[in-house]
């Protein structure tokens, strides 16, 4: 049997806990799925296209790496839905086009990735995050995939 102590604050964490599921949802709010950030690597595009809807739904900035990445994908449902989230997370396009040429869209990334760097607090830490794969599961260029 608990001390009535150590009763009162289960029941508090409780509480506060099913205080929290009620608050997110009485918003429209819930917190990001914990395997989203890994959909984004998905070999499938319908899953990464559904990731970048998801993260854009949610307004996830810690999502904003992870979508930068995407905007260079091969699909270009893929690519349309992480611009449109982003433009949803941040208020900014950075004159990304998801139908433009690979040269174009590329000159809109180098300056997403600079936008990433002096915004770096909507960044999620890098420990626990999938390395950055390309469209087809693979590590993105210059990286080995390892944590």
């Amino acid at each position: 049997m608990f001390p009535r102590c150590a009763c009162k604050t289960v029941a508090q964490v409780a509480f506060a806990s099913l205080a929290l599921v009620v608050g997110f949802a009485a918003c429209g709010c819930s917190a990001p799925r914990p395997d989203l950030y890994h959909r984004f690597q998905d070999e499938d595009p319908s899953v990464r296209a559904g990731a970048a809807v998801e993260a854009g739904r949610l307004k996830d900035p810690n999502a904003a790496p992870y979508l930068v990445d995407r905007l260079s994908d091969t699909e270009s449902e893929v690519r349309f839905f992480a611009a449109l989230a982003l433009e949803k997370i941040t208020g900014q396009t950075m004159g990304y086009r998801y139908y433009e040429s690979s040269d174009r869209r590329e000159e809109a990334i180098a300056r997403w990735r600079e936008w990433l760097k002096t915004n770096a607090a909507t960044q999620p830490a890098t420990q626990g995050r999938p390395a950055a794969m390309n469209s087809g599961g693979g590590p993105l260029p210059g990286q080995t995939g390892a944590q």
